[in-house]
């Protein structure tokens, strides 16, 4: 049984999403520049090497293997794409509005 299941886990897969999103704009600050510190418009940014980086880290982070098939510009190009990805792949039920 995965242990993030539970009520609200997607939320809490989102913020450790943002979290390794801004460990990774902080690594590559020099790199790239952060418009305004949007993290939509970092990860829209980011080179092949750095998704690679940001890959590993989510892989080690949420102790999950993403598929040659998930690593499409359109999973990286926003926080939202990225935590659905991470969330769908460890297998959260989808959020339910109260």
């Amino acid at each position: 049984m995965n242990a993030y299941l539970g009520k609200g886990e997607r939320a809490a897969v989102a913020r450790r999403v943002a979290g390794l999103v801004r460990s990774l704009a902080e690594s590559e600050q020099d790199a790239l520049p952060l418009p305004g510190r949007d993290p939509d418009a970092f990860l829209d940014g980011l080179g092949s090497l750095a998704v690679v980086r940001l890959l590993v880290m989510v892989e080690e982070e949420f102790g999950i293997e993403l598929a040659s098939d998930d690593v499409v510009r359109e999973n990286f190009r926003s926080l939202g794409a990225l935590h659905t990805l991470v969330a769908d792949r460890l297998g959260l039920p989808p959020d339910r509005p109260e």
